[in-house]
């Protein structure tokens, strides 16, 4: 819980059972408004496209709100991951 009251965006690399959960624990989160945090999977080599498939799935099922699914950033390059991060609107005690 501390990390993510801490964190100013959420980046799940490629992993195991922990990283899913991770995962669709944030973005319950931001569904229920308890953060509004950039959610970045890094879909290395097409690691997560079974899961955003199943998301947009879900979408398409009405089972997952579309606005939802389009917080969740998918990048498949680093390049990526660093423009949504460098347009983060930082809190002053982060900014040096």
């Amino acid at each position: 819980a501390m990390m993510a009251e801490r964190a100013s965006a959420f980046i799940a690399l490629p992993g195991g059972l922990g990283t899913f959960e991770e995962i669709l624990e944030i973005a319950t989160w931001g569904q229920l408004n308890q953060h509004q945090k950039p959610m970045i999977l890094y879909n290395v080599n097409g690691f997560y496209n079974a899961l955003i498939a199943q998301l947009d799935h879900a979408v398409q099922e009405g089972f997952l709100p579309l606005q939802h699914r389009a917080k969740l950033i998918v990048c498949e390059e680093i390049d990526q991951i660093y423009n949504v991060i460098k347009n983060l609107k930082m809190p002053k005690r982060f900014v040096v």
